[in-house]
C-alpha cells in the first residue's frame, strides 16, 4: 500500500504494538502520537515508518532502527536514543531536544561528543556533569522518596528540570552544582535569578 493511502495507527493499535516487545512500527503511519516515560521502545523498528507531528518525552529508544523513516515534525524530548540507526531517514523538521544520542549513526553532528544520561537510564543530560556523582544524587533522592517509585521518578524529573532551568540561565552552573558537595531537593534548588557567587565558592 502506498504511504499516502495508509491510515494512521489508532491509539489502540499503537498500544497493541507496544505490548509486543520489541515494538515493530516499520512502514506504518503514526500521526499525532504522544508517548512519555515509555521504556518499551528500546530496540524498536521504525524502518520506513512515517511519523507526523508525534511527540516522545523521556522515552527509551536505545538500539532502535529508524533507517529510511520520515520523521516529519516529530519531537524527541529528553529521550535516550543511544546506538540508534538513522541512516537514510528524513529528519529536516524533526527536533531532538536534550536527547542522549551517543553512538547513533546517520544523524547530524558527532554524537560521540554528547553528554551521557546522568540521573538514570531515562532522564537528565547536564553538559559537563561528572557521571561519578550520579549515584550520589540518585541515593539522595531515594532517601527522601522512600519506597514509592512514583514519588522517586517524579522527584528525579523535577530535579533534572531544575538543573536545566539553572543551566539555561547560567551556562555551566548546572554542572558546577551537580559536581559539588551539596545536594538539593527539587523545592530547595537555587532559582536562576539567584546570586550564586558566594554559594558556589563555598562548595
Amino acid at each position: 500500500m502506498k504511504k499516502e493511502q495508509q491510515k494512521p495507527l489508532t491509539q489502540a493499535e499503537v498500544d497493541a504494538i507496544l505490548a509486543d516487545w520489541p515494538a515493530d512500527f516499520s512502514d506504518r503511519l503514526l500521526v499525532s502520537v504522544e508517548l512519555s516515560h515509555n521504556r518499551s521502545l528500546e530496540c524498536s523498528d521504525f524502518r520506513g515508518a512515517t511519523l507526523r507531528d508525534c511527540t516522545f518525552i523521556h522515552c527509551k529508544f536505545d538500539n532502535s532502527h529508524f533507517e529510511g523513516a520520515d520523521l516529519g515534525d516529530t519531537k524527541f524530548i529528553r529521550c535516550k536514543m543511544e546506538y540508534c540507526f538513522f541512516d537514510g531517514a528524513q529528519m529536516e523538521h524533526a527536533k531532538f531536544k536534550r536527547c542522549a544520542l551517543v553512538g547513533s549513526t546517520g544523524i547530524n553532528g558527532d554524537t560521540r561528543l554528547q553528554s551521557e544520561v546522568v540521573f538514570d537510564d531515562m532522564m537528565g543530560i547536564i553538559p559537563g556533569a561528572d557521571l561519578d556523582f550520579a549515584p550520589d544524587w540518585r541515593q539522595f533522592i531515594r532517601e527522601h522518596a522512600g519506597s514509592d517509585e512514583d514519588t522517586y521518578d517524579q522527584m528525579l524529573w523535577d530535579l533534572q528540570t531544575k538543573f536545566h532551568e539553572l543551566n539555561d540561565a547560567h551556562p555551566g552552573m548546572g554542572a558546577e552544582i551537580f559536581n559539588g558537595n551539596l545536594r538539593f531537593l527539587p523545592d530547595e534548588f537555587p532559582v536562576p535569578e539567584q546570586e550564586f557567587g558566594g554559594m558556589i565558592m563555598s562548595m
